[in-house]
C-alpha cells in the first residue's frame, strides 16, 4: 500500500508498506466473536453442569420422590419452560394427603435447587466474561465494550513495520517529532462509520489497526488504536485513550504540552484528535470534545 499526506505544516509525506494477508486474517480472528459460537458454547456448558448430579434438577428431584414415603403414588413431570413438578402419578387417587405431599416435595425441590442454579450462573458468566476477554472484549453493566488496552497490545507486533517506515519519515527522532508523524499519518486516514456487528460477528464497532489500514477508513476508535500501536511502538512517553460521549481521543505525555491538555495522576497529557476530518496539531481539538473535556464527561484508559 501507499500512503501520502500532508502534515501540519503543510508538508507532504509519502511511505508504501506492505499488509500480509495472514496478518490481517490473525488480527482479525483474535478479536469479537459470532453469537452463535458464543451460543453453543453456553448451551454446551450449562448442559455439561446440568449432567452433574449436584447441579442437575432432575436428580434431586429422583432423590426427592425416592425417599417420599408415597414415591408409589407420585411421579415428576416436566413443567413450563423446562421446570420440574410432582403430581400424583396415572391410576392414583388424588387426596388431601397427595396434595401435601407433592407441595412438600415442590418446596423442598426448589430450595435445594435455587444455589445450584445460582452456581450455574455463576459459571455461565464467569464463561461469558472468559470468552470474551479472549476476544478483546468485556462485559459491562451498558453492555459488551472494547479491551482497548489488550487489544493495543496483540495488535503491536502487526503495526511495527509500517512503524519503522513511519518514523523514517520524520525529521528527527525527538518526541515532538515522532508525535507529528504519527498523528498527522493517522488523521490522514478518511473517517467512516464501523457497524457494531458485520457478518454475524461482533466487534463493538472496532475495526483492528490493519483493517483500518487496508480499507483505508476508520471510526474515532478504531484509529485511536491505530495511533496507540504505532506510538507505542515508536516511544515509551505514556499514552491513554480518552473516551467522551460518542467519541474517542487521545491523550500523550509529552514535554511540555499546550494547548489542550489533560491531567491524569498528576501529569499532564496533550489532547489529540484523530478523526476530525482534517489536519489538527496536538492540542487542538474540536469545540464538541473541549466542551465534554470540561465539563468532566471524561474515561481515559492508560495504555502501558
Amino acid at each position: 500500500m501507499q500512503y501520502a499526506w500532508t502534515n501540519v505544516r503543510g508538508e507532504r509525506t509519502s511511505l508504501a508498506f506492505f499488509i500480509p494477508r495472514q496478518d490481517l486474517e490473525a488480527s482479525e480472528s483474535g478479536f469479537g466473536y459470532f453469537k452463535t459460537e458464543l451460543e453453543k458454547d453456553i448451551l454446551e456448558l450449562e448442559a455439561a453442569l446440568r449432567e452433574r448430579k449436584d447441579l442437575s434438577p432432575w436428580a434431586m428431584a429422583q432423590r426427592l420422590l425416592h425417599g417420599s414415603p408415597m414415591s408409589r403414588r407420585l411421579e415428576i413431570r416436566e413443567g413450563p419452560e423446562g421446570s420440574l413438578i410432582f403430581a400424583v402419578g396415572p391410576g392414583q387417587a388424588s387426596d388431601t394427603e397427595a396434595a401435601a405431599e407433592t407441595a412438600r416435595l415442590q418446596a423442598r425441590l426448589d430450595q435445594d435447587w435455587l444455589p445450584c442454579r445460582e452456581a450455574v450462573r455463576r459459571a455461565v458468566r464467569k464463561r461469558i466474561s472468559s470468552y470474551l476477554a479472549d476476544r478483546g472484549l468485556v462485559r459491562l453493566a451498558e453492555g459488551i465494550a472494547v479491551r482497548y488496552d489488550e487489544v493495543v497490545e496483540r495488535n503491536l507486533p502487526f503495526v511495527r513495520p509500517l512503524a519503522s517506515n513511519l518514523e523514517g519519515c520524520t525529521r528527527s527522532q525527538n518526541t515532538l517529532d515522532l508525535l507529528e508523524a504519527v498523528l498527522s499519518f493517522v488523521q490522514a486516514i478518511p473517517n467512516g462509520d464501523v457497524p457494531a456487528e458485520q457478518g454475524g460477528k461482533y466487534t463493538a464497532g472496532l475495526s483492528v489497526p490493519l483493517r483500518v489500514l487496508a480499507d483505508d477508513r476508520g471510526d474515532c476508535d478504531s484509529k485511536a488504536v491505530l495511533f496507540a500501536c504505532l506510538w507505542r511502538s515508536l516511544s515509551h512517553a505514556p499514552l491513554a485513550l480518552v473516551s467522551i460521549p460518542d467519541h474517542m481521543l487521545v491523550a500523550v505525555a509529552v514535554p511540555r504540552p499546550a494547548g489542550a491538555v489533560i491531567s491524569i495522576h498528576s501529569r499532564k497529557y496533550v489532547l489529540l484528535e484523530v478523526c476530525t476530518g482534517r489536519r489538527t496539531a496536538a492540542g487542538t481539538i474540536m469545540p464538541y470534545s473541549a466542551k465534554a473535556v470540561l465539563a468532566g464527561r471524561v474515561r481515559y484508559k492508560l495504555i502501558d
